[in-house]
């Protein structure tokens, strides 16, 4: 699996500054799901594709935590 991870201070930023509330964020290449990250902290809507199914599971796995992680901020 090869990705090129962003950081999610960097989506939150473009999210923060060009989507409005209710927008859907379509993301092709869902990759390590920094965006699907970004966008469930901005309450947006989340469409993503990712053809590496390993890929595809880790993301899940790290978004899973990540929204764990949440419940305690």
């Amino acid at each position: 699996m090869i990705f090129s991870a962003v950081p999610v201070i960097l989506y939150d930023w473009i999210f923060k500054k060009y989507a409005k509330p209710g927008m859907t964020i379509l993301d092709p290449h869902v990759g390590g799901g920094s965006s699907r990250m970004a966008a469930y902290k901005a309450g947006l809507n989340y469409i993503g594709f990712e053809m590496d199914p390993v890929c595809y599971r880790d993301q899940e796995d790290r978004f899973l935590n990540f929204k764990e992680q949440l419940q305690y901020v």
